[in-house]
C-alpha cells in the first residue's frame, strides 16, 4: 500500500450556492485505431430548460454539503501522467486512470479502509508487459474486488488494436491482471477505449470492428467462467453501418451504447442505444436521440451514465447557450416499458463558448452532476436536482487552488463521495493530474 497521499484538509472551495432557479484535452481519443424498431422515440415529455424558474421549496433543502474532503495525487506522481483522466467508484474503493503515466499508463486504487472518509492509495495497477502509448487507464471501471482497465492503444494484435485488463483483489492484494483482446481485432480498432464491469460480466467497446467491410463499432462481452474470462460475443446497434462506437455503460441487465457519428436528424447528431440482457444475450430495446436534434453536438460521444430509472447523456459541443458550450440530456424510463423518454435538457446558468459542459456526467441519490472542464479556463462542475417535477441547477463547484488549463471536471464519479478529475493539474509537473473528493453529507 502506498501511504503518502496528498492531504489538503478542507481547502476553501468556490461553491456558488445558486438560487432556486432553474456526466475523449487530456489524452485524445485512442489512436485511430434481436430485431427491434430503432426509430427514435421523441414522444416523451418536452425538454425542460435547466434555467427555468422552479416554484417549489428552496431547491438546496436537504442537499449534500459538497464540502471538499481531500485532494488526491499518486505517491509517485509525475509530469504528463494525466492522473484523473477517468474515474470509477464502488463502495469504499476509487479507481483512477492515468493513461500517460511513463508514456504507458497506469491506474491507482484508493480505499477508505476504515470507513472514516480517509482515502488512501492502496495499489498501483499496470500492465504486465507495458509498452509505449498503450493508453492503459484511458477508461476504467470497478465493481467490488474487480477492476477493468482499458488500453485502447495496445499493439498486441495489430497497430492500436487495443486490449482490456481484468484485475482481481484477494486477501493478499490485487493480482497482476489478465489481458483480454477481441477475437476479431483490427488495426486502429482501439478495443478497450471504453469499458464496463458488472459482476461476472465485462464489456469493452471497439471503435471499429474487423468483421465489417466499412469501419463499424462493436461491443464485446466477456464472462468469467470458473477461472477464465471467455468472450461471449459482439453486439452492434441495429441499422448502423460505418459509424464509430464511442462510449458504453453497464448497470445490471442494462447496457447503454453511445455512437457519435450517426447521421439521423443531421450530420453527426449522435445516438444512444439501450440493450437489455436476457437468456445470455443482449437485445436492443431503445434508440435515443436528443430533442431537438442538431449537428455535431457530440451527443453520447464521451459520457453516458445509467442510474436507476435515469439515463444521462452528455453533448459537450451543443450550441444552445453558446458555440460548443455543451449540454446534458436526462432520460427517464417509462413505467412498465423498455423505453426512455427525455425529461430535461440541462445547461449551465453561466455557460460560455467552448466550456465542453457534458464532457463528463454522473448521477445518483437524486442528483445529476456535469463536468465543464474548459469553463473559465480551469474548469467547473455543476450539480442539478429535481424539485417540483423539474430539474434545476443547485451548485457550482470550482477548485480554489485551480489554474488555467487544469481541466477540472474532465471526469466524474459519484458514490460514497463525489470525485472530480483534473488530469492537467500541475503540482507534480505539467499535466500530472489530481482528483478532488467532496462530501455528500
Amino acid at each position: 500500500m502506498y501511504a503518502n497521499r496528498a492531504t489538503l484538509t478542507f481547502l476553501s472551495l468556490a461553491l456558488a450556492g445558486l438560487p432556486a432557479c432553474g456526466n475523449d484535452g487530456p489524452n485524445p481519443s485512442p489512436p485511430d485505431a434481436s430485431s427491434v424498431d430503432a426509430t427514435p422515440r421523441p414522444d416523451g415529455p418536452a425538454a425542460i430548460d435547466a434555467g427555468e424558474p422552479i416554484d417549489a421549496e428552496p431547491i438546496d433543502a436537504g442537499l449534500p454539503s459538497f464540502n471538499l474532503l481531500d485532494k488526491l495525487r499518486p505517491s509517485d506522481g509525475k509530469a504528463n501522467a494525466e492522473f484523473g483522466n477517468d474515474l470509477a467508484i464502488d463502495g469504499d474503493r476509487l479507481l483512477v486512470g492515468a493513461p500517460s503515466d511513463s508514456n504507458q499508463g497506469a491506474a491507482y486504487v484508493f480505499e477508505d479502509a476504515d470507513a472514516n472518509m480517509t482515502w488512501e492509495e492502496e495499489d498501483k495497477l499496470v500492465a504486465a508487459t507495458p509498452t509505449a502509448q498503450d493508453l492503459f487507464g484511458f477508461d476504467v471501471d470497478i465493481d467490488g474486488t474487480r477492476a477493468v482497465i482499458g488500453a485502447g492503444g495496445d499493439d498486441t494484435q495489430f497497430d492500436a488494436s487495443g486490449a482490456a485488463y481484468i484485475f482481481e483483489r484477494s486477501d493478499a492484494g490485487w493480482d497482476g491482471g489478465r489481458k483480454l483482446t477481441a477475437e476479431t481485432g483490427a488495426t486502429q480498432a482501439s478495443f478497450g477505449r471504453s469499458v464496463g464491469l458488472f459482476g461476472d460480466l465485462m464489456i469493452a467497446a471497439s471503435s471499429i470492428d474487423g468483421t465489417a467491410g466499412a469501419p463499424t463499432g462493436a461491443v464485446y462481452t466477456f464472462q468469467k467462467l470458473a477461472t477464465q474470462w471467455i468472450e461471449l460475443g459482439r453486439d452492434t446497434p441495429a441499422a448502423m453501418t460505418g459509424d464509430e462506437l464511442e462510449s458504453i455503460y453497464i448497470d445490471g441487465a442494462l447496457m447503454a451504447v453511445g455512437m457519435n457519428e450517426i447521421d439521423r436528424g443531421g450530420a453527426d447528431t449522435g445516438s444512444v442505444y439501450v440493450f437489455r440482457r436476457g437468456n445470455d444475450m443482449w437485445t436492443q430495446v431503445d434508440h435515443l436521440q436528443p430533442d431537438p436534434t442538431d449537428t455535431n453536438d457530440n451527443f453520447g460521444h464521451d459520457s453516458i451514465v445509467l442510474a436507476g430509472d435515469l439515463l444521462v447523456v452528455g453533448a459537450k459541443s451543443d450550441d444552445t447557450v453558446a458555440s460548443n458550450a455543451g449540454a446534458a440530456y436526462v432520460f427517464e424510463k417509462v413505467t412498465g416499458e423498455d423505453r426512455w423518454a427525455q425529461v430535461a435538457k440541462l445547461t449551465a446558468d453561466d455557460g460560455a463558448a467552448d466550456d465542453a459542459f457534458g464532457q463528463a456526467v454522473a448521477a445518483g441519490a437524486g442528483l445529476v452532476v456535469v463536468g465543464a472542464p474548459n469553463h473559465g479556463g480551469q474548469g467547473a462542475v455543476y450539480v442539478f436536482a429535481r424539485q417540483g417535477g423539474a430539474w434545476g441547477q443547485v451548485k457550482k463547484l470550482t477548485a480554489l487552488d485551480g489554474a488555467s488549463g487544469d481541466r477540472y471536471g474532465w471526469s466524474l464519479a459519484l458514490g460514497a463521495v463525489l470525485a472530480v478529475g483534473a488530469p492537467y493539474e500541475t503540482q507534480n509537473g505539467s499535466r500530472s493530474g489530481a482528483v478532488y473528493l467532496y462530501l455528500l453529507d
